[in-house]
């Protein structure tokens, strides 16, 4: 459960810090006040995609910090093999946006990846924005809406397994059976390929250390003068450092007996002489041994050459080419196989589609049963939403579809809201409340079994109003004794029905605009809701109207 967000520099937010509790957290103000941007921020504290853009104008960073109480064992589990220490009962997620680009996650104080908060987000909260309906009117999402009401990930995940192994092994034996002349002649091809690079017995990292030992070898004079120089400097030459400074060594000797203060400079000075001597044998030696050999730098320079044109036929860099070797070696290992081994290949790919047929199988079947349940339960869902004369079908085509990662089935929703009425297509016939409304029904029941402590709706009230944003206000509170609920909504109806609730307000102060946010009072509550009801200027009407809801609401979530 969400439990404190802190957001500082993050687009028209300066400073903001706010507590949340059980049950349902609604949050309302005027359009434009800044509630999308409060829960932009929610979603970039679970993991969400960030950008620059949203640090406030002036400032080099953002952060967004929320604690949650810990779900469960299995996040504090995944958290633990992820190496976040320190998990007791909350979670500090932490997440600095800066302008250079240096974005950081932070989990209980310790620096963590983006992934590691990837993998516990739905866990910690789900996100519901305002626009989720319209997937409805698109009968592609269909199948997905069914499977997160059916919840059998391990179905999905083993036919995306299966489907996968099938498809390579399909196009691998697809390739081969393409033209046998077109085969022979590939193979040809790649026989002078593979000798051409094996040839030239590259090695990684080969063309760096040949750049490298030509420099040295066409500066071979400058360098073993440059040495010779410094040998001269500092051991060998007359008036040479450590000559000099062995004198004072020896002489520092003498004076730390009468100054003990001395001492640390006469040892500092010795361990320099002792450095210097070093330098200077090592110059002499370097200087021995750098030598100008116009023989080497031709094989050298040869050598560059060859692998030069390596490069123009078979890749960017030395490893690139050894690695199309390694794919021209595979490729031909397959087209070389031979009848025998063709006819193996064959057998696996059979095998293989087998194994994905199975799956879709089971999948299908688990659909299918999900489907009736849908129908069954999503009955109850739209009557408490108003629609108790709605009938909703989840209709599979006849014929299977292609294959693929999701299974071979082809799904679509279909809606009536009137008696009499046939159901027809959901995509076409649906208007935006009822959209809305079944959207919501939808997401309920795909929450029975969620994870997820925390649930955001942004506008989950489009296209409603009336009795029929009572009914949503009703269901929203219904989910709340489950999990906690946080609602953007501009309808009094629902934010009525709040356990909490907060207001979104934007000033312009001095040229600067600023979005702020507050828990309201009861009193405070009274007058948000006569501002729903009645626009900027509150009359007394409009505050009786919001008792009246207020006092319905509470009749109706006790009753």
């Amino acid at each position: 459960m969400l439990r404190e967000l802190q957001i500082r520099n993050f687009a028209l937010i300066d400073e903001l810090s706010l507590c949340f509790e059980a049950g349902l957290n609604v949050i309302t103000g005027e359009t434009g006040a800044g509630k999308t941007i409060l829960m932009a921020a929610l979603e970039l504290a679970v993991g969400g995609k960030a950008s620059a853009e949203v640090i406030r104008t002036g400032e080099e960073e953002a952060t967004i910090e929320a604690v949650f109480s810990l779900p469960g064992d299995g996040v504090r589990r995944r958290l633990e093999r992820a190496g976040v220490e320190g998990l007791r009962d909350e979670l500090l997620v932490r997440r600095a946006l800066a302008r250079s680009g240096r974005n950081r996650v932070h989990l209980n104080g310790a620096l963590a990846t983006l992934g590691v908060l990837e993998s516990i987000a739905d866990a910690l909260i789900r996100v519901y924005g305002q626009h989720d309906h319209h997937a409805l009117r698109q009968a592609d999402t269909h199948l997905g809406l069914l499977d997160a009401f059916a919840g059998h990930a391990e179905l999905l995940t083993r036919m995306s397994q299966r489907f996968e192994s099938y498809r390579a092994l399909a196009e691998r034996l697809r390739r081969l059976v393409t033209g046998k002349e077109t085969a022979r002649a590939r193979a040809e091809m790649l026989r002078f390929q593979i000798r051409d690079i094996a040839d030239a017995r590259l090695s990684p990292g080969e063309e760096d250390e040949l750049r490298r030992e030509r420099q040295v070898i066409a500066s071979a004079e400058k360098l073993a003068e440059a040495a010779r120089f410094g040998e001269e400097a500092l051991y060998a030459g007359e008036g040479a450092a450590a000559a000099t400074l062995r004198k004072l060594s020896v002489r520092l000797v003498d004076l730390v007996a009468t100054d003990s203060r001395l001492g640390d400079v006469a040892k500092l000075v010795d361990e320099a002489h002792t450095l210097v001597e070093e330098a200077g044998w090592r110059l002499r030696e370097y200087a021995e041994k750098v030598v100008f050999d116009p023989e080497r730098l031709a094989e050298v320079d040869d050598r560059l050459v060859e692998i030069g044109k390596l490069k123009r036929k078979y890749g960017d860099s030395v490893e690139a080419v050894l690695g199309f070797h390694e794919a021209a070696v595979r490729e031909l290992a397959d087209l070389d196989l031979g009848e025998e081994g063709l006819a193996a290949l064959e057998r696996e790919t059979e095998a293989a589609e087998q194994a994905a047929r199975e799956a879709a199988g089971a999948l299908s079947k688990s659909r299918r049963a999900a489907a009736r349940r849908l129908e069954s339960q999503i009955a109850a869902e739209l009557a408490a939403l108003g629609m108790k004369e709605a009938r909703f079908e989840v209709r599979f085509a006849a014929e299977p579809a292609a294959l693929s990662a999701r299974g071979d089935d082809a799904v679509e929703l279909f809606f009536s809201a009137n008696p009499g009425e046939e159901p027809r297509a959901l995509a076409r016939v649906a208007s935006g409340g009822e959209l809305s409304r079944i959207m919501l029904a939808l997401k309920s029941l795909a929450l029975e079994d969620a994870d997820a402590a925390t649930v955001i709706f942004d506008e989950v009230d489009a296209g409603i109003g009336g009795a029929v944003a009572e009914a949503v206000g009703r269901k929203l509170a219904a989910l709340a004794r489950r999990r906690q609920v946080l609602c953007i909504t501009h309808l009094p109806q629902i934010a009525a029905f709040a356990d909490h609730h907060f207001a979104v307000e934007k000033t312009t102060v001095k040229g600067r605009t600023r979005s702020t946010a507050r828990r309201l009072s009861a009193e405070q509550r009274r007058e948000e809701i006569a501002r729903m009801l009645g626009g900027v200027k509150v009359s007394a009407e409009a505050r009786s109207h919001a008792e009246q809801l207020l006092a319905a609401a509470q009749r109706r979530r006790t009753g």
